[in-house]
Order: structure tokens, then sequence, then C-alpha cells
């Protein structure tokens, strides 16, 4: 639903924005950002590249949220 009728055309905007997993769940998601990053793949036609810097991507975001939280 997300990709096909709201553009959810990433991985941080699926994860982040759309279901909130990187605030909700202690391992903030990253246990199921490559299965959600298959997913997402299959739907928006992404080559294995572009699903591991989707992938890659979303753990900068994570890594920015517990540099963050350890201040």
């Amino acid at each position: 639903h997300a990709i096909q009728h709201e553009m959810a055309l990433s991985l941080n905007d699926f994860l982040i924005r759309r279901t909130h997993i990187i605030c909700e769940d202690p391992n903030q998601g990253l246990d199921q950002a490559p299965a959600v990053a298959e997913r997402m793949a299959a739907y928006l036609d992404w080559s294995p590249e572009e699903t591991a810097r989707q992938v890659a991507a979303y753990r900068r975001e994570v890594e920015l949220t517990r540099k963050f939280k350890s201040r």
C-alpha cells in the first residue's frame, strides 16, 4: 500500500516515516531491513546493488540516531 498508493520510494521512507520502526523496535528495524528492501525491490525494480544501497542508507540513519542518543 505505501509503495503503490503513498509513493514510499526508499527504504528510509518506508521504515522511518511510514512504520516508525526506527523508534519503536529495540534494534530499530535493522534485522528486518534487508527483507523489507527485498520486498520493495520487487515492486520498485531495484537491482541487487540498489537494494544493498538502500539497506546501507538505512543503517547510516540508524547510526545517526544512536550517536544522538548517546550524547
